[in-house]
């Protein structure tokens, strides 16, 4: 867990009390990883395919709208309203970081060729210029 202390009236991890807890629970799913989910993503995040079908399957709890694994303080009272199990926690922060690591290095990967760009059409514009 993120923090050190407890919060709110109900004392969890997030604050929230146990009936706003149930209500975000609402706006979930869970996700058992089909092998080709877990391929993918591993593949992503490692740039290799040597991992393929070496990985077990994993149990997520994805928040409905935007398909993301919520964080694990979040996990974390939801396990203690027993909403979910010890392993989705576990399997939860494993996938979280992942899919995390991922979407920063796509981000970044989109920035350099979005500068990249900029450059190439700055070096254009200058030889336009200077004859």
């Amino acid at each position: 867990m993120g923090m050190i202390r407890r919060f709110g009236k109900d004392k969890t991890w997030t604050g929230n009390e146990h009936a706003v807890l149930k209500k975000l629970f609402a706006d979930t799913y869970t996700d058992r990883m089909s092998t080709d989910a877990i391929n993918t993503l591993v593949e992503k995040y490692a740039d290799s395919d040597k991992f393929t079908d070496r990985l077990r399957k994993f149990t997520v709890q994805r928040w409905s709208k935007s398909n993301n694994v919520p964080f694990e303080d979040m996990l974390t009272d939801w396990m203690e309203l027993k909403l979910i199990n010890k392993d989705q926690v576990k399997d939860g922060v494993i996938i979280k970081n992942y899919e995390d690591s991922v979407a920063v290095n796509e981000f970044i990967e989109a920035r350099k060729l979005e500068m990249d760009a900029k450059a190439e059409t700055f070096k254009k514009q200058k030889k336009i210029h200077n004859f």
